[in-house]
């Protein structure tokens, strides 16, 4: 059984989570391709890249809203590819919108996964993830799952983050997903 495990000694967020997938040897260009399967309304561009922190090297990936209504416009970035001449080296790739939502429903993020020509294990384990956090969600504010409304996970952002680890663990052969407390 091919295991994944997280050491997690002072916590984890999405975007460690897909920099240290690339770094076990996934394709981000592979996931990319993947997530233009999702109907995203924000313009976005994904950016990833080696960063040396400390001595030690590693793969940082970030999303990046380009829209002009919900980012500053220094922080939009060309199409195509980047390259820095410092320790880091980044890749960049913009996607158009259609329009702008900053938070989604339950619902709206299922459907959205269950529209998109996904392979089954990649939206199982994607709706798997967000029905825990819409669990957790529900409790915390009283909430039936159909009623609730996520605003930080329902950021296009978060939405990339949980959609691309699962396309990436499915991409890697995982089984079995472990962490540390």
């Amino acid at each position: 059984m091919r295991t994944l495990y997280f050491d997690c000694f002072s916590g984890i967020s999405g975007d460690m989570v897909i920099g240290a997938l690339i770094d076990a040897g996934a394709d981000p260009l592979q996931m990319e391709e993947e997530l233009k399967k999702l109907n995203i309304d924000e313009e976005y561009t994904l950016s990833w890249g080696k960063v040396v922190k400390n001595g030690i090297t590693s793969t940082k990936f970030d999303v990046i809203l380009t829209s002009k209504s919900e980012r500053p416009q220094e922080h939009s970035h060309s199409h195509g590819h980047e390259h820095s001449h410092s320790h880091e080296t980044e890749h960049n790739h913009s996607h158009e919108p259609h329009n702008h939502h900053g938070s989604r429903t339950y619902k709206q993020i299922v459907e959205a996964i269950n529209e998109a020509n996904l392979n089954e294990s990649v939206k199982n384990m994607s709706l798997a993830i967000f029905k825990k956090i819409g669990e957790a969600e529900g409790h915390i504010h009283g909430l039936p799952l159909d009623k609730v409304h996520f605003h930080e996970v329902g950021a296009v952002d978060s939405i990339i983050d949980i959609i691309g680890a699962a396309i990436l663990i499915d991409q890697l052969g995982i089984e079995s997903v472990q962490s540390s407390a």
